[in-house]
This record gives structure tokens, sequence and C-alpha cells, in this order.
């Protein structure tokens, strides 16, 4: 069966006809929320023939049109220049479109068409229940009009406008949307005005193409992109419609359609802004590019150990894993200024596209430069670090006590600085692992009886430990004598230089060192104690 088209009544009146059953429509369930009587719901004033305007049901009970009609004044009149009568049954629960037939696209998307639908502007919609007006849109007499496209009505508006003669604030109750997309015709749906999210964002990126979603989290970034986050997933927001500008840190409310660019993102949305200055997520800590996988898209991460690279051909800064992987950046504009080769850790929101991987970052001090096992042992006696956490601290474990392990890790052009550590664990580690070490950088006390000395050895303690590969081929060890003062040279330097025995002991602390032709001599217990 065909739309029929609905006539002005004062020149031909046409009754709408039994199209609901032949033009499938959108429920959506008004979970226990309802309005009034019915509601003017959606208003397109697109370019040309696009016109449309929209009725929608959420009274609770199936209601007759035919008690209804829909007056137009046009140009600012102060009386009604046109009425479109109504006819069939409306649904609880359902939206009606009535568009005017001479656009084929946005007449496809409505249940009616009229070609009195004309407005330009400055028209004024009245809905009429019986002679008692129920809702309407614009201010009869007003010649000046209302300066919008295309506009939806906030979900939690349960009452019409009952009085079509007061000013007009389209902002109060209307959001704006895209003038020349049509696919909101027909589908409107109300909430209660504190009601929650209706989706997680987990459950969000499961709905299909084009569905309207309601979710709620944490604004990630907005620094080339705007990400939202909560506890069950990140996703992109894309083509904001209205609502408030948001900043990292807001906690909103966002009503919008999945799309799809390889990963689901939420487009032609609309925001409103619950809360401000917000802690942001805590970021997943990924050591290999390879540990990104899909389902952390749209999630804050925290990258480990990345090497600076040169730009693209877009200009954008690249950033390489171990295993040479590498990743662009978007938003360059928030990084500092670093040099190819430099190595960073990286918090920064993950984009995957199926095709292409992207991180953004929201500003510079979500780049720090990553630290070293010679960083943490540094130049001195003991550790510019002590008493501080560090996180990500790399190495491959060389040997095992029973109550931790040393690891060693890159070395650096600074033969002042070791390259080996101590770690308090009681994780199960192996010869070998590669691992990652978060903990409290400490000076535990070692005491040398012969030297009549205390000396102290760098460690981690309350220590977090990651494996990331296992099997790895241990440092070459350091020739002793070679790579390091020889026998006679620390006999020398302990007779003329206690200290700068000690300093040439902490420039090899916790590292493998090779002795060749090395006798075996047992000394009393006192000598050595720890």
């Amino acid at each position: 069966m065909k739309r029929k088209k609905l006539a002005p009544i004062m020149t031909a009146t046409v009754l709408l006809g039994s199209v609901f059953a032949s033009v499938p429509q959108q429920i959506v369930s008004a979970e226990e929320v309802h309005t009034e009587d019915l509601l003017i719901s959606e208003y397109l004033n697109g370019d040309g023939n696009a016109k449309a305007i929209e009725l929608f049901n959420g009274t609770g009970s199936d209601v007759d049109l035919g008690d209804y009609s829909l007056e137009i004044y046009k140009d600012g009149s102060e009386v009604a220049t046109d009425v479109i009568p109504l006819d069939d049954t409306l649904e609880d629960g359902r939206a009606a479109a009535i568009a005017n037939p001479s656009d084929g696209e946005v007449a496809r998307n409505a249940l009616y068409t009229s070609e009195v639908l004309t407005h330009d502007g400055n028209d004024t919609f009245v809905l009429k229940h019986g002679d008692e007006v129920v809702d309407s849109f614009g201010q009869i007499g007003n010649e000046q009009g209302w300066d919008t496209k295309h506009v939806y009505r906030d979900r939690t508006i349960l009452k019409g406008d009952t009085d079509p003669t007061d000013a007009f604030d389209l902002s109060a109750e209307w959001v704006p949307y895209w003038y020349n997309y049509y696919d909101n015709l027909g589908r409107h749906h109300v909430i209660a005005e504190d009601a929650p999210a209706e989706d997680t964002i987990e459950q969000a990126r499961e709905e299909g193409y084009y569905n309207l979603v309601t979710i709620e989290g944490v604004i990630t970034t907005t620094n080339g992109m705007t990400f939202i986050q909560d506890k069950t997933g990140g996703i992109l927001l894309e083509g904001q419609l209205g609502g408030y500008d948001v900043s990292v840190g807001d906690y909103v409310r966002v009503e919008g359609r999945i799309d799809s660019y390889g990963y689901p993102n939420i487009y032609n949305y609309t925001s409103s802004i619950e809360s401000k200055d917000n802690p942001l997520p805590e970021p997943a800590a990924i050591y290999n590019f390879d540990k990104l996988s899909p389902s952390l898209a749209g999630e804050r991460v925290h990258l480990y150990n990345l090497t600076v690279g040169e730009k693209d051909e877009y200009d954008r800064t690249i950033l390489n894993d171990a295993s040479g992987s590498t990743i662009p950046v978007n938003g360059d504009s928030a990084l500092p200024e670093l040099e190819a080769g430099e190595r960073v850790d990286v918090t920064a929101i993950y984009r995957n596209n199926g095709d292409y991987q992207t991180l953004y970052i929201d500003k510079a001090e979500d780049v720090e430069r990553h630290l070293f096992i010679h960083d943490v042992q540094g130049e001195e006696m003991t550790s510019p670090y002590e008493g501080k956490e560090v996180e990500a601290i790399s190495g491959i474990v060389t040997y095992l006590d029973g109550k931790g392990f040393y690891m060693e890790g890159e070395k650096d052009r600074n033969e002042i600085t070791s390259e080996g550590l101590y770690v308090e664990s009681s994780v199960n580690v192996s010869v070998g692992d590669q691992v990652y070490v978060n903990g409290t950088v400490q000076e535990s006390k070692v005491e040398r009886v012969q030297m009549k000395r205390t000396q102290t050895m760098t460690q981690i303690g309350n220590s977090d430990v990651k494996i990331v590969s296992q099997d790895n081929p241990l440092p070459e060890a350091l020739q002793f004598g070679k790579d390091t003062m020889g026998k006679e040279e620390l006999e020398e330097l302990a007779m003329d230089d206690m200290n700068g025995l000690m300093r040439q002991l902490e420039s090899v602390e916790g590292m493998r060192v090779s002795i060749g032709n090395a006798k075996v001599v047992i000394l009393p217990s006192e000598m050595y104690t720890k």
C-alpha cells in the first residue's frame, strides 16, 4: 500500500489511511516512563522540499489519531493557514513522521506525506487533541522564526508546550541534529530525567549499525578525537550535534548512533555534562604492541619502553616497541620535543581501525623518558631514586637466590653506572626470563668486615613482576681485567683510595662477571657477612 498524501483541510481533506500495517516502524519501550499526551518529537527544515514533522505516542496506551489535528501557522501568521488531519491508530511507543512527498529520501523515512509541509523557519506547528492544545513547536505570530534546520525533542520531555503564543526557547527542550541526515525520523523514545545510562560502552560496541545508544563515562581525550571510557570499555565519539563542549575529566551522558570504521564508534551524538574534574580510568599496562587487542580500542593504555622513530609520510611521530613493531601517533601537538632514538613510556588512547592502529596522546605529561636499570643505579654510591616508586624497569633474569633474583638490562655508554639490579620477589621466574618490575627502590646494607666498610646494594622491594618473554639469551658477562679493573689494579686502588675501590665495585653491582683462571679461596665466615 502506498503512503497516502495529506492535503490541507482548506482545499481538500484526505484522511490518513491504515498504513501502519504496511510500513515498519521503530518500537522503543518507554520503560514505565510515559508522556501526558502525544508530543511533537522531531522537526526537519532541510534544503528544498526536505521537510518533515514527527509525532510520538508515549502515553502508555494506543491512541486514535482521528481525535487529533496538526495546525500550521505560516510566516508568523496569527491564524492557522493549513491543517493536517490525522487518522489511524498510533500504538504506544511508536513515532510517526509526516514528510513532503517531493523529497523522496525524506519521504522514505516517513509514514505519511503532505504537500503542505513547506515550512521555511518561521512557521509554527500546533498539535491539538480535539480543541485542546497538547503541544506546539514555535510561537504563533513570530515572523523572525528560529535558526534551526533539524532538531529532535529531548528524551526527558514528557509534557508538551501547551501555550503556542509564549516565547519559544529552542534550546530548552530541543536537541540539534544534522539537517541532511534523516535516519532519526520515526525513531523516538522517552526516559526519566535521572535515568541511568541504558547501555554500557561494552554493550554499545556490540550494537548493530545505526542503533541508538545511551552511555555514560569519562572523557579521556579531546586532542584530535574525542574518546569516552567507562568500566567496561572505551569508544570514539564523532560528529557532535548538540549539548556541551566536553573536556578531559568530564563525566558525561551521551546519546547517539553506532557507526563503524573498522571498529564501532558513536556518531551524530549529543552530550550532557554530569560532573567535571573526574579521575581518569587506570590505563592498561602494555609491554609489547602485540598485546594491543581490538578489545582495548578506545581505552587508555600505558605503553612502556618505546623507541621514537622518524616521522611518516603524514608527518606523524612513529613509536617502535622492542620487537620493531610500529604505531603512529595522531595529535602530535600534545607531544613534547622528541628526537629519533629516544626511549619513552607513553599513556595514550588506543585506536584500532581494523586495517591500522594509532595512538592519541592527550598532553605532553603523558610522555615520560623510560627508566633503565642504569638510571636506577645512578653514578653515586646510592640510587637517586631511593625511596621512590618506579615502573617497568626491564631486564633479563640472570640469577635466583631463593628470596628474589638478579636481572640485567641494556647497557649505556656510562662506565660508572651498573646494568645489574636485585629484585626482592616471590614470583616464580626463571633465568632467561625478560621481566618488567614495578616497586620501591631501596638500599640494602652489606657489611664488608675485611674492608671495615658498610656498603649498600641497590634493589627493588615491594615488587610487582611481569614476565613478558622467556628463554632469552643472557647478557654477555664482563671480562674481569678487561672490561673491569684487574686484580693488581684493584689491590693498588684498595691501598690508595678505598672510596675509589668501592665505586669500582658499585659500577658492576649485580652484573655478570667472568673470571679466568680463578682460584677458590675459603675465607673465615666472619670476613664477609650480609
